[in-house]
């Protein structure tokens, strides 16, 4: 007589243990961003660290960068901006439409801070929050 109970749970075993470092390795991808910065121009006498236009429902918004960090996953907020930049738009912007039509509502030198999760190597971000902030005092 042949025993072929044990052999199912096993196979179901692997599957799982493959299936989910692949969802891991997946995961590894996404990074939570927080942006900061302008809506149109900086006020004068602020110098940005970059420019993204941003491109949110049907609007694309200039969006001067003043401080960017990854809050979760791994990047270097330099690295990203820099990403950002070089493309235009640099950024799509998807999400709730109460958060989207609150950032393409800014009136030009708000200060936004925009969060949000990125996957790596793409321009598709999608907004977790948008809240408008008092702006920085010069150094």
């Amino acid at each position: 007589m042949t025993r072929r109970g044990p052999r199912l749970p096993g196979a179901i075993a692997l599957l799982a243990a493959i299936l989910s470092s692949h969802a891991a390795f997946a995961q590894e991808d996404i990074m939570q961003l927080r942006l900061e910065g302008w809506v149109g121009q900086p006020p004068a006498g602020w110098a940005p660290r970059g420019e993204v236009q941003v491109r949110a429902k049907e609007a694309n918004v200039n969006f001067q960068v003043n401080e960017v960090r990854v809050l979760a996953g791994e990047g270097f907020g330099p690295d990203v901006l820099a990403g950002l930049v070089a493309k235009r738009p640099g950024l799509y912007l998807f999400g709730p439409p109460p958060l989207l039509d609150r950032f393409t509502a800014a009136k030009p030198e708000t200060y936004v801070a925009l969060v949000g999760y990125l996957r790596k190597g793409t321009s598709s971000m999608n907004a977790s929050d948008v809240t408008f902030l008092p702006a920085p005092r010069k150094p």
